[in-house]
């Protein structure tokens, strides 16, 4: 057998491994080595497939922290770390980095001496960070994460661990809402995510009557608030460190590190359970191990990894998935004084663990290595662009929209969206929109590939206001008729159309009356090609004017001209 025959057999065999067993996390990358001493790394893919990750130096315990900082990695290069609190005294803490939708990474901290929790956005299109946003001041600062949602829309969840509390603030459509307080009995540790579908779910812990930490969950939307937090059914035990996510089919699952035996903290189990469910996996043995991260890939496969060792000692993590039903038996990453390990799931199937190691001697600084399913590899995203004719006119303006074509990864073209600020709405490359009043509106185009990764393009289009102008030659003659029985009196009224008028703004006229010293009301409307009306009646005794008034498109009106 040649070396290359062997090498295809020997591919074969993994291959099929692979699809039995679950997946094997084989691929390794060194980020970064830095002389700070880094125990708490957390790491996001972008819709492109780029790994963003955050760390903090130092001691990630209350009193200790620093700097946070974050870098990607697109599988070729990885950036230059960015200080994103822009300080080098500052003491922050535990931070979380997750990616929305379209593409805007979050990062958030926590100041422990502020008890304070900070959040700080990056935008995709102009590739800058936007200013810190405190989320929080003398209320709680440990462990916080924040989500965004397609919208725009911000979830944060963080604790005070000291006293107990747990909370959750939201930004709606642009604006804060108020704190809310999720815990009832004393709680700490948790996680947020959101689905697809937007909903949001939030899990942590409290302590029951019998001193026992139970897992606690709730979710929320746009439109709701938090509802009464519940206990997960079967859940007891000392349970510790909840994560929770969110898969492409809306479930949510949770892993927690459990102990079998509340009263001893000698190890743990790490367990997963699916919201809705009445029972619980173990998907890692006992063992002395804690901090599980959990995430749910493109396929909804379920990927579970935790930190080994005890507290402050960690000697590396495991890793484990549950591909095609059945949960695989753990890798174990050796680790020099780590705590806790990152993990990211991406729109293409792929998953990524994120450690950090002391080097020996420990004075020497950290490694920060990045460990995958597959080869990292950024996969550039479809961008959506349009063009409009005419770029502005007069209501009632058509306007033809035509998108750039775009592609999926795969080849395939792209489906397009439209909405319109008006409440219209279309689908494909070209679009037609009948604009029927006066106004600036925009006009959103949002495309979709085959990994249903989105962009989208808004631009702007200004429907002039018509300026109808004045009726001319305003005249009336009056007749009257039987004036000894059933008398009747019409006003016969005529004008002249203004030639200064464009005929295509014009929409007609409307004729007004006023009876005595009264105002003037609206009688009729009639088309721009009418220039006469008359009006009978049979009261002679009240006292009538007239006038007409000029209607442009977009519910523009002329001044009134009177009738002589």
């Amino acid at each position: 057998m040649t070396k290359r025959a062997l090498f295809l057999s020997l591919c074969a065999v993994l291959l099929l491994t692979t699809l039995q067993y679950g997946q094997i996390m084989g691929n390794n990358k060194l980020l970064l080595h830095t002389t700070d001493g880094v125990r708490w790394t957390q790491c996001a893919f972008a819709p492109d497939g780029v790994l963003w990750v955050t760390w903090v130096p130092g001691n990630t315990n209350d009193k200790g922290g620093g700097p946070i900082y974050v870098l990607s990695y697109d599988g070729t290069t990885v950036s230059t770390p960015f200080n994103i609190t822009e300080s080098s005294t500052i003491k922050a803490n535990r931070p979380n980095v997750t990616v929305s939708p379209k593409g805007y990474v979050l990062v958030t901290w926590g100041v422990i001496a502020d008890s304070a929790t900070y959040l700080r956005i990056r935008n995709p299109k102009t590739k800058t960070w936007g200013a810190t946003e405190t989320v929080a001041y003398n209320v709680g600062g440990n462990e916080p994460i924040a989500q965004m949602d397609k919208d725009g829309n911000i979830h944060v969840f963080f604790t005070k661990e000291g006293a107990g509390s747990v909370y959750a603030r939201s930004r709606i459509n642009g604006a804060w809402e108020n704190i809310v307080q999720l815990n009832l009995q004393r709680g700490k540790q948790g996680s947020l995510t959101v689905g697809p579908n937007g909903k949001v779910h939030a899990v942590w812990i409290e302590k029951n009557a019998e001193n026992i930490y139970k897992n606690v969950y709730s979710e929320r939307t746009l439109t709701k608030s938090w509802y009464t937090r519940e206990s997960l059914p079967g859940v007891d035990g000392a349970s510790n460190h909840p994560w929770i996510t969110s898969g492409p089919n809306n479930e949510t699952i949770v892993a927690w590190q459990d102990a079998p035996d509340p009263t001893k903290e000698n190890g743990s189990e790490i367990r997963v359970i699916k919201i809705g469910a009445s029972t619980w996996t173990t998907v890692i043995d006992f063992y002395m191990q804690h901090f599980p991260r959990v995430v749910v890939d493109s396929k909804n496969n379920i990927h579970v990894a935790n930190a080994i060792g005890g507290g402050d000692f960690g000697s590396g993590f495991r890793y484990t998935n549950n591909v095609g039903g059945t949960w695989r038996a753990f890798q174990t990453f050796p680790g020099s004084y780590d705590k806790v390990p990152g993990l990211a799931a991406n729109a293409f199937g792929n998953v990524a663990a994120t450690q950090s190691i002391f080097t020996s001697p420990r004075a020497q600084g950290t490694d920060i290595w990045v460990y995958s399913l597959d080869p990292i590899q950024k996969v550039v995203m479809p961008e959506a662009d349009f063009t409009f004719t005419p770029t502005t006119g007069y209501p009632p303006l058509t306007v033809t929209f035509n998108a750039t074509p775009a592609y999926g990864p795969n080849g395939s073209e792209v489906s397009y969206a439209w909405t319109f600020s008006d409440g219209g709405t279309a689908t494909g490359r070209s679009a037609t929109h009948l604009y029927a009043t006066a106004g600036t509106f925009t006009a959103t185009l949002t495309i979709t590939d085959n990994l249903n990764r989105t962009d989208e393009d808004t631009q702007s289009i200004v429907v002039k206001k018509t300026n109808p102008l004045i009726p001319l030659n305003p005249t009336a003659t009056i007749t009257m008729s039987s004036l000894w029985k059933n008398p009747e009196i019409t006003y016969n009224l005529f004008w002249e159309i203004n030639p200064s008028n464009v005929p295509e703004q014009i929409q007609g006229y409307a004729i007004y009356m006023k009876e005595g010293t009264g105002e003037y009301t609206k009688l009729l409307t009639v088309s721009p090609s009418t220039l006469s009306s008359s009006f009978k009646f049979t009261d002679l005794k009240v006292k009538r004017a007239f006038a007409v008034s000029t209607l442009g498109y977009g519910g523009t009106e002329s001044p009134m001209a009177y009738f002589q």
